[in-house]
């Protein structure tokens, strides 16, 4: 029940993308889908605080490790996965889907996904980074 909000925002929204295209632009759709990314994004961290405030020091040390070392399974994952024609192919035919867009070049395609990983994580790179320096602030 808590993590319906989590279900039902983005199909919602999915719902009403179209109507909102044509009622007030591409351009303002846009920033509410982002709105209510950060949104879902903010709700969910929020339940994962929530989940872990009663664990115990074996569990929290489990979700540290977990937290530690995810992330760059994950981007190394990613990396592997590039390294696979097929990989490429179903990527380059899932975002020609979503664009609409047959005559889009699968090297472009290509190109646009290997800079939104780089982006990507760079930015958790900043986080971490960041949040090191709070938990260090904090204990001071």
């Amino acid at each position: 029940m808590i993590v319906l909000p989590l279900m039902i925002v983005p199909a919602l929204f999915l719902t009403v993308a179209p109507w909102l295209k044509t009622a007030i632009g591409g351009g303002m759709t846009s920033l509410i889908a982002a709105g209510l990314a950060m949104s879902v994004m903010a709700y969910s961290l929020y339940l994962s605080f929530r989940a872990q405030h009663c664990l115990d020091e074996v569990q929290l040390a489990g979700g540290q490790f977990a937290a530690r070392w995810g992330m760059g399974i994950g981007a190394v994952a990613f990396a592997m996965l590039s390294m696979l024609p097929p990989f490429w192919d179903f990527a380059a035919a899932l975002l020609r889907d979503a664009a609409d867009d047959s005559g889009a070049s699968r090297r472009i395609i290509i190109l646009a996904v290997m800079f939104g990983f780089g982006g990507v994580v760079i930015l958790q790179t900043i986080g971490m980074f960041v949040a090191k320096l709070m938990w260090w602030r904090a204990r001071r």
